[in-house]
Formats: C-alpha cells, sequence, structure tokens
C-alpha cells in the first residue's frame, strides 16, 4: 500500500523535543514536537484509515484533548509527532533573511529557537506503532519560522565574521583615522 501523507499549515507547535533529550516524560530519548489542531484537523487525524501489512484496519490518529483546568473555555487539541529513526525528507529553518536545511546533527537547535506561532508547515506519515493503540503520526517534512526580534533586526544588514559577505575593510573605522 503507497504511504498516505497529510500536510498542515501555520500550525503552532508545543512542547518540542528535537534533540531527544532524556527525562522523566521521554526516558527512551524519542525525538518528537507536538502541534496544536483545530477542529477541522482533528475529524481528519481521528477518520484516517491505516491498513497495516498484515491486513489489520487501524483508524483513528492519537489525538489528545486538554480540557482547561477551569473548566472554562475551549478545549485544546494537540497530536505527538515522532520524528522517527529515519531522518525526515526535509527539515527547513527560516528566517526572514534566510532558509537552512538542517540535518540530524543540526535539528536539535530548533530546542532553543522561539518559533512564531502559526508559522510551522509539517507533513505527517501515519503509522501503526506495534504495542500502541490507534495511529502514530510520523515527521516526514517539516518548515519552522523563526520570530526575529528587534536584536537581531538591528543587525540584519551587517555581514558577520567568515561569512562571504565579511571583508576586514569592514572594522576600519574612518579610513584607520584613530580617534587619539
Amino acid at each position: 500500500m503507497p504511504s498516505m501523507t497529510v500536510t498542515f499549515k501555520d500550525v503552532e507547535m508545543r512542547w518540542k523535543n528535537f534533540s531527544g533529550k532524556t527525562d522523566d516524560f521521554n526516558p527512551q530519548g524519542k525525538r518528537f514536537f507536538h502541534i496544536v489542531l483545530n477542529e477541522e484537523m482533528v475529524n481528519e487525524l481521528r477518520n484516517v484509515e491505516l491498513t497495516t501489512k498484515s491486513g489489520k484496519l487501524v483508524r483513528g490518529a492519537n489525538v489528545k484533548t486538554h480540557v482547561p483546568k477551569s473548566g472554562e473555555g475551549d478545549p485544546m487539541y494537540t497530536l505527538k509527532v515522532l520524528i522517527g529513526d529515519f531522518f525526515p525528507e526535509e527539515v527547513i529553518r527560516v528566517t526572514p533573511t534566510n532558509r537552512m536545511k538542517l540535518t540530524e546533527d543540526t535539528i536539535g537547535n530548533l530546542d532553543r529557537e522561539y518559533i512564531e506561532k502559526a508559522k510551522v508547515m509539517v507533513t505527517l506519515t501515519p503509522y501503526e506503532r506495534p504495542g500502541n493503540t490507534g495511529i502514530t503520526a510520523y515527521c516526514r517534512k517539516l518548515a519552522v519560522w523563526i520570530k526575529e526580534d528587534n536584536f537581531d533586526e538591528d543587525f540584519r544588514d551587517i555581514p558577520e565574521v567568515g561569512s562571504a559577505k565579511y571583508s576586514p575593510a569592514d572594522n576600519d573605522p574612518d579610513d584607520g583615522d584613530l580617534p587619539f
């Protein structure tokens, strides 16, 4: 059976662990992140059907419902997305000035980034994991927009030392005139 995929654009990312850091909630050191879903996405994922190699039909992704503690307000729906043993086809880090394809060694840097709300695009591949109920979502492709703050904006046009745009003359103020 060909692999089915689902793509979501402009989703919010939460609770990320791209480096696979182990802790009480992640003793196996799995790489993952969660996406926040709207009701349309929830319905789509709960109706996903997958036929396993053995011919078994599995239905419904593992969507979690988070009810506000106060009991007031709308519930929040999330889906845990795993980055499996096979690294995704493409993971891209996007800023206002550039984009960078990340590797298995550099994806962990996303744990330290501020990821702008509503600026994540992800393509998921559903899979039935032995011993689990429902369908697990694996990341096939991911694009993450990094929010630039005012600090970054102030230095955007200044070349970085060691970059192709940098020249030692850039550090020579006033043609070498010393202030004393």
